[in-house]
C-alpha cells in the first residue's frame, strides 16, 4: 500500500550526482540571505552591494533552470505533481521557518533586549528543550491511537497560541511567562514536526527503471 502511494521517477540510465546541481544549492542559499541583508542594510551606496542584490536572486532562478534542464536532476520537480509530497514538502518548509526563526530570534531578545550573558541565553531556554523532550514520545504515542494529522494540527495550534505571548514580550516581561511560553511552543512543535515527519517518508520516491 505504502509503496503503490509513493511518487516514482523513471530513468534509463545510472543515477549519478547533480554536481552543477548541488553547487548551486550549496551558493544560491547564502547569496539570496546576503543580498537580502544588504538590501536592509544599503545606505545609498552602491557597489558590491549592488553585485550581492543581483546575485543573491539570480542564483535561485539558476538553480531552478538546472533543475529542469539537467538529466538526472539533484532535485526531481515532477515530484511536487504528487499532491501528498507537495504537501508534505510544504508543512516541512513551514515547520522549519516557524521552529528556527524561533531559535534565531528568542536568543537575540534575551542577549540584546535583555541584556544576559550567552551562558544566561542557553540555560533561559532550556524550557523549550524540556518541552521538546516531552512532546516527541507524547506525539509518538498519539499518532498512532488518533493518527498524523490530529496530532499535527493540535500542536501547530498549540505552537501558534504560545507564540502570540511572545510578540508583546519587552526587557521588563517576567520569564515565568517567557519560559512558560517557550516550553508550550516547544510542546507544539514537537507533535507538529513528528507527525510531519510521519506523514513525510510515506511519500518518498523510489528510482525505477524502464
Amino acid at each position: 500500500m505504502e509503496a503503490a502511494s509513493r511518487p516514482t521517477i523513471k530513468t534509463d540510465r545510472p543515477l549519478s550526482l547533480d554536481w552543477l546541481g548541488l553547487a548551486l544549492v550549496f551558493c544560491s542559499l547564502p547569496m539570496l540571505m546576503e543580498g537580502m541583508k544588504e538590501l536592509s542594510l544599503n545606505s545609498g551606496k552602491y557597489g558590491w552591494n549592488v553585485i550581492m542584490l543581483s546575485v543573491g536572486p539570480c542564483s535561485p532562478a539558476c538553480l531552478f533552470i538546472a533543475l529542469c534542464a539537467l538529466s538526472p536532476p539533484l532535485l526531481h520537480l515532477e515530484l511536487f505533481k504528487h499532491r501528498g509530497f507537495t504537501l508534505s514538502a510544504v508543512l516541512m518548509a513551514i515547520g522549519g521557518a516557524v521552529n528556527f526563526g524561533g531559535q534565531f530570534l528568542l536568543p537575540l531578545y534575551f542577549r540584546d533586549v535583555c541584556h544576559v550573558t550567552l551562558a544566561e541565553v542557553g540555560l533561559l531556554l532550556t524550557p523549550q528543550l524540556i518541552g521538546s523532550a516531552i512532546g516527541f514520545p507524547v506525539a509518538g504515542y498519539f499518532a498512532d491511537k488518533l493518527g498524523p494529522r490530529t496530532v499535527l494540527i493540535i500542536g501547530g495550534l498549540l505552537a501558534a497560541f504560545a507564540t502570540l505571548p511572545l510578540t508583546m514580550i519587552d526587557a521588563g516581561s517576567r520569564y515565568t511567562l517567557v519560559g512558560g511560553a517557550i516550553a508550550v511552543r516547544g510542546f507544539g512543535l514537537a507533535l507538529a514536526n513528528c507527525a510531519r515527519d510521519g506523514c513525510g517518508p510515506g511519500y518518498g520516491w523510489q528510482p525505477s527503471r524502464r
